[in-house]
């Protein structure tokens, strides 16, 4: 387990009964999470969980810092413990593993498999633009090099460090190499992606198919497909027949994305897990305001276009309710007649998907889709609370998007900028986490989608 010496001494020193009840070992260096079953895993959390905050209260209660070390040991362990069962939910398989590094990394040339080194050289991966599909991560792009000191560093931890100060060396390291001039903090690359990953996760759109572009510059492109080409049959040395062009150059000028998380001191202070929630309420917040503006950006003043706006997007009328399942049919009709291979997803509001639930036969029983809407891919129907409901003149309209989202490019600058807001909300004893990024959408192909629009509830 990657934890500090002196804290690793300290935990046992203070707390080894605790220890050798919840992990069987008072040496957490010693502690490999790999190696447990999944109710080990959560019998260990448990039992870190309960002397972390044996060691919070009697640091309180003696108002010194003599705990402060073991404390800091057991919350990384019970970090450790989060990692490791994320990795298992990520591979598909809850089992103890053979080891404790990544699995995704592939094996050198000694076949190790022990997790330390680089997966791959970053300065490559800074150079290269990498297309990210949905289940790719581009945290599997970086990793800690060789030897650094920052190796083990939450993005969790990081962000809690920056208003109660570095516990650790990692972290105190981190914040003097992040901090610039203007009081914010770059966070570290690896941190950065990780973050970026776990909006993404959480991105309607990108769980559609959506793709995501890694951007190294403020301006990108990539090509968009303008007009599909047109073949013609030739005879013997004759010409052949040029077609319009194919292809058009889109740029990714990506806009600033930001967002603004408001804690308490005492939760920052106190909390156990914020190490873990912090990063989640920051990502499900930015991936919230992304998903509107994939479907709803004006492409005015500094906000993307979406698929509203978005030129050469279909749209199919519907100004009804839904009776059927007729209009998805048509609009997947009007997606075929444009050389569209697939539909990946319905994105609709919850109210929505409410409806066509809803749908009965004339018996009664509940309205089966056509079969036709699961080629070649089964109907997959996304909600998206972002989606909005009181659209038209009478205010209880909405809409569907449809189309294959692999043919929609999100262009992401892969770093990410965290300020610390302490005086504005001094007097309600807050900290707020200003954390922002910049983004821009764009469709490869712009008649792979097609709006269902004036659907009434």
């Amino acid at each position: 387990m990657i934890v500090e010496q002196s804290q690793a001494l300290a935990a046992k020193k203070l707390f080894s009964p605790e220890l050798r009840q919840a992990i069987g070992t008072t040496d957490l260096e010693q502690f490999e999470v790999h190696t447990l079953s999944w109710n080990q895993l959560h019998e260990a959390k448990q039992g870190l969980s309960k002397a972390a905050r044996k060691a919070a209260d009697l640091q309180e209660q003696r108002g010194d810092k003599e705990y402060e070390p073991a404390c800091s040991a057991l919350i990384a362990g019970i970090e450790e413990i989060e990692a490791e069962m994320d990795c298992r939910k990520r591979i598909g398989d809850n089992g103890p593993r053979s080891h404790g590094g990544d699995p995704k990394r592939p094996l050198g040339e000694d076949v190790s498999v022990s997790g330390e080194g680089e997966r791959f050289d970053t300065r490559a991966a800074e150079e290269t633009t990498n297309v990210l599909t949905p289940e790719q991560r581009l945290a599997d792009l970086t990793a800690w090099p060789p030897g650094s000191e920052l190796r083990g560093l939450s993005m969790g931890r990081y962000l809690r460090s920056m208003v109660v100060g570095g516990g650790t060396g990692a972290e105190r390291r981190a914040l003097v190499e992040g901090t610039d001039s203007a009081g914010g903090y770059t966070v570290p690359r690896i941190l950065s992606d990780q973050l970026i990953d776990l909006m993404r996760s959480k991105t309607v759109a990108i769980r559609a198919g959506a793709l995501t572009v890694p951007l190294t510059s403020a301006e990108q492109y990539i090509a968009k497909v303008a007009s599909d080409p047109v073949p013609a049959w030739r005879g013997e040395a004759q010409e052949v027949s040029e077609s319009d062009p194919t292809f058009a150059r889109v740029a990714f000028e990506p806009k600033s994305l930001a967002v603004i998380v408001r804690v308490s001191r005492e939760l920052l202070e106190d909390s156990l897990n914020l190490n873990q929630e912090l990063p989640n309420v920051i990502a499900a917040a930015m991936a919230q305001e992304l998903d509107r503006v994939i479907f709803l950006g004006t492409g005015t003043g500094n906000e993307p276009s979406g698929l509203d706006t978005l030129a050469g997007v279909q749209t199919l009328p519907l100004a009804g309710a839904l009776a059927g399942y007729g209009p998805l049919v048509t609009a997947r009709k009007n997606l075929m007649a444009q050389n569209t291979q697939r539909v990946s997803a319905w994105v609709m509001h919850p109210n929505v998907e409410a409806e066509l639930g809803g749908l009965v036969d004339t018996t009664g029983q509940p309205l089966r889709h056509p079969p036709i809407l699961d080629r070649p891919e089964p109907l997959n129907i996304l909600p998206s609370t972002q989606i909005p409901t009181d659209l038209g003149s009478g205010s209880n309209e909405s809409t569907i998007y449809a189309g294959d989202f692999s043919q929609l490019a999100i262009g992401i600058r892969n770093d990410i900028r965290i300020e610390i807001l302490k005086e504005r909300y001094a007097d309600t004893m807050e900290y707020g986490f200003l954390a922002y990024m910049r983004v821009d959408v764009a469709a490869i192909h712009p008649k792979a989608f097609i709006r269902i629009t004036g659907v009434q509830l």
